[in-house]
């Protein structure tokens, strides 16, 4: 606490604000946050967690069901990268205004519409049925499969379908292969999670979607086909203010600008 407060008083002497920190006895929940967040939007907030941010809609329909749409990029150059991503929220009223509602932070190129109080039974690392993946790929990789026997797979190679513990011990075996021999290649170990079968889906899926039930709730899952960054979320309303639908603000200038700087990087080495 000593550190972030240090921190702190830097940053407000630096730009002259006036601000105090206070330690609350109880820790706050991110289920908590979510309530405060919308509580102070009225219906609508943005949610800090583990240094991202996350958008809380409140008084959607819970007895049907929502579709998720996409639309992709009208330049040829980006053609399979998404333009916008929404949540059609009531599809029999008609839109008639549009407001910046809130914007989404991604780390790890992925989103996900979801039920807040389903969330809490996610299960992101644990495996469901003890079992798990060890998959890679990459310019050695076929020099380390040789190495420790494993299997061709479509992904590149590894093992599916294993007991935890020998999927580990695999694993492990690869990883000293590759530092040994400074062998270039990735890998990914992965436990048979929530996490794990949405994931599947999306890489097997031409829209980089997957769709799966966790506490009674569907949510749906997606790759932003633009990589890590903030993206803007607009609410559409119908002419009473009533929330039509959500739209997720991806292949926006910023995203080209810099998707065709890091492309231009990328060219020149």
């Amino acid at each position: 606490m000593s550190e972030i407060r240090h921190l702190f008083e830097e940053c407000t002497k630096e730009h002259g604000l006036r601000a105090w920190l206070e330690q609350l006895n109880e820790r706050i929940s991110h289920r908590q946050r979510v309530n405060f967040a919308i509580e102070w939007g009225k219906g609508r907030g943005e949610v800090q967690y583990h240094g991202m941010m996350a958008l809380a809609i409140s008084s959607l329909p819970r007895d049907q069901a929502m579709r998720v749409y996409g639309v992709r990029m009208e330049q040829q150059e980006y053609f399979d990268r998404w333009r916008w991503v929404w949540l059609e929220i009531r599809p029999g009223l008609q839109v008639r205004q549009s407001r910046l509602t809130g914007k989404v932070w991604v780390d790890r190129a992925r989103l996900i519409f979801v039920d807040v109080d389903a969330l809490g039974h996610w299960e992101h690392e644990n495996s469901l049925d003890g079992k798990a993946d060890f998959v890679f790929w990459g310019k050695d990789a076929h020099i380390a499969a040789d190495k420790v026997g494993a299997p061709k797979i479509t992904e590149g190679y590894g093992w599916l379908d294993l007991p935890i513990d020998d999927a580990v011990k695999r694993g492990l075996r690869t990883e000293r292969v590759r530092k040994k021999g400074a062998l270039k290649f990735a890998t990914d170990f992965r436990p048979h999670s929530h996490h794990y079968l949405v994931m599947r889906q999306i890489r097997s899926a031409a829209s980089e979607s997957g769709v799966i039930e966790v506490g009674g709730a569907v949510m749906c899952a997606f790759m932003t086909s633009w990589g890590d960054g903030i993206f803007p979320v607009i609410a559409d309303l119908d002419e009473e203010g009533l929330l039509v639908r959500l739209r997720i603000d991806l292949g926006n200038e910023g995203s080209v600008a810099v998707t065709d700087e890091l492309i231009k990087k990328s060219e020149e080495r």
